[in-house]
């Protein structure tokens, strides 16, 4: 008789006796009747593992859902396998990319093995329209060779083997682009998956077949693809897409920008040719070679010059008294707000900058959210009456005492060096969360308003089907800016981004379109500089809480990028806001 121990599942609260050796996929079976769902992902003693892990030890066991971030990533991961095996057996030679997640989908690129061959013989514009063109012809054949993936169930079998053998396993099937990045980890034994004859390589678990993979949508989309994923509340439908208005202006911005990377890098630098973008190995060679001096002061001056950009903009166009900067949280908001005041001094302006965050209302009267926690993200946080009443003051040329808001006390308090008063050439720049929100200045005209949204749209990928998400960029500089200046443990920090992210849903991100400018703060190399820094607060989180799985599963990211020290990087740069040292004053 087989030897028995005692799983606890912490989504019954019942400890189940199960045979020493089998996997968790064989619990989720049977008892999925008390579950009331099908496991798409799986939490063992607070750790996202594979389906299949065996049991052998007593432990904890939660299985997820579509309704959890960690279950919609598996499905996600899993998509993007099948979608890559579809266009791998009906056009070979090409090639799916994911590259950076856009409202509730991912932005992808596919390239044509066939319209590769035209690169030189004929004009880019003229590739671009065929390229368009033949997607669109291919898309109906991928869509229906992934259900076809789907109705066959195939499981997603997970292998470890010695990383060199892994390495050549992937540079014979063209994924040079997998193979560089295990050859920089240093391990000796790597971890990916195989679905029938198909291997691809993930950092994070998937789904335990492909029949788990229903319901998707893949659309053209701005010289790319759409790739949907369904609502985490309604599974049964696509989650709806928020067209923000601006895509067109925000895509064509940074293919310039990636096309002056690739330009200018290539004499320190070689970007992976399978990615077409920068990737996390260029830049772990850049660090090895001895050339990250000249990618960081490359990057930065890239950055500086698209600040300049639009400060020139606003220069230009006359009248305008008041610019606003919105961005979500950990997007460089109050950094951006100094250089760009800079540029303005360029152009004979007179910046003159205010915090709308001097403007909370007192703690006492902040609202709260349906758990009765204080909702700092909400829109009423604000003190509104004054807020507006001091700024129509200012352009009405009066001296007005703005306030500070004291944090640790919860309250605004005034002082006699907080006296302002608006010249010809001043300039306010107001910079905050809800900036760009339509009732912040209902009384001020927009031809006095220039709008600025500083977004994190993170440009570096891991490899072709593992991009860095904008949300885990965001998160570990805030890791990183709250355990440097607020004192605030990392395990708050992973316990609160949730109801950070869902204020943004609700307050931030629904007016990114009212922006005359956007701003990309991200830095191609700044995950190496974060790294030193959020590592150790990582490694903090303890295991007997719920935010230890995605301390795990960050810390499993950054093990692929190699560190930057920080004395590399410019003290007027960006990242100073986070790591310290920084020549302006917060």
């Amino acid at each position: 008789m087989e030897k028995q121990i005692d799983i606890t599942c912490l989504n019954t609260g019942k400890k189940i006796c199960v045979n020493k050796g089998s996997n968790a996929w064989d619990l989720a079976l049977r008892i999925e009747g008390e579950l009331g769902f099908r496991p798409l992902a799986v939490k063992i003693n607070n750790r996202d593992e594979d389906l299949a892990f065996d049991f052998f030890h007593p432990m904890q066991v939660q299985f997820l859902g579509m309704d959890d971030n960690s279950g919609i990533a598996a499905y996600m991961r899993s998509l993007t396998f099948m979608i890559s095996a579809a266009v791998d057996e009906l056009y070979p030679g090409s090639r799916f990319q994911l590259r950076y997640s856009v409202s509730s989908g991912y932005y992808c690129k596919l390239y044509l093995a066939s319209l590769d061959a035209l690169n030189g013989t004929i004009p880019p514009k003229e590739i671009s329209v065929r390229a368009n063109q033949a997607i669109e012809e291919c898309l109906p054949k991928i869509r229906q060779r992934v259900e076809e993936f789907s109705a066959r169930a195939i499981p997603f079998e997970c292998v470890e083997e010695e990383t060199a053998e892994a390495i050549k396993k992937f540079d014979s099937v063209g994924r040079r682009d997998v193979s560089a990045i295990l050859s920089q980890c240093g391990r000796l034994y790597t971890t990916y998956y195989r679905m029938g004859e198909h291997i691809d390589f993930f950092y994070a678990p998937l789904v335990h077949d492909t029949g788990e993979v229903r319901l998707f949508g893949l659309e053209p989309y701005i010289n790319g693809l759409l790739l949907r994923l369904p609502d985490m509340n309604h599974p049964e439908r696509l989650a709806p897409f928020m067209q923000q208005g601006y895509e067109h202006k925000i895509f064509e911005d940074y293919a310039q920008v990636f096309l002056e990377y690739n330009h200018v890098f290539q004499n320190y630098i070689h970007w992976n040719r399978s990615l077409g973008l920068p990737a996390v190995s260029a830049t772990n060679e850049a660090i090895s070679s001895g050339h990250i001096s000249e990618l960081i002061k490359l990057a930065e001056t890239f950055q500086e010059k698209r600040i300049g950009q639009i400060a020139d903009a606003i220069a230009e166009r006359k009248g305008v008294k008041v610019v606003l900067i919105a961005g979500p949280s950990s997007s460089g908001k109050t950094t951006f707000s100094k250089r760009l005041s800079v540029q303005l001094a360029v152009n004979g302006l007179h910046p003159i900058a205010i915090s709308l965050d001097d403007y909370f209302v007192e703690r006492d009267e902040t609202p709260r959210d349906e758990n009765g926690v204080f909702d700092f993200e909400s829109f009423y946080a604000l003190d509104l009456q004054l807020f507006n009443d001091h700024l129509k003051r200012l352009l009405a040329g009066e001296r007005v005492n703005i306030p500070t808001f004291n944090f640790t006390k919860g309250g605004k308090e005034y002082h006699e060096d907080k006296v302002l008063q608006l010249r010809d050439n001043d300039i306010l720049v107001l910079e905050g969360i809800h900036a760009l929100n339509p009732d912040l200045l209902p009384d001020v005209p927009q031809n006095v308003q220039f709008k600025i949204f500083a977004s994190v749209l993170t440009t570096l990928l891991l490899d072709c089907h593992n991009c860095i998400s904008i949300t885990d960029n965001r998160l570990l500089r805030r890791i990183v800016r709250d355990s440097q200046y607020r004192g605030i443990p990392c395990r708050e920090t992973l316990d609160r981004w949730q109801s950070v992210r869902a204020g943004e849903e609700k307050w931030i991100l629904p007016f990114q379109g009212n922006a005359d400018a956007v701003f990309n703060s991200v830095l191609l190399f700044e995950l190496s500089v974060l790294k030193p820094f959020v590592e150790p607060q990582l490694r903090k989180v303890p295991q007997d809480c719920p935010e230890y799985a995605e301390a795990k599963r960050l810390l499993h990211l950054l093990r692929y990028l190699l560190p930057i020290r920080p004395d590399e990087i410019p003290f007027t740069s960006l990242l100073r806001e986070f790591v310290g040292g920084s020549t302006f004053r917060y």
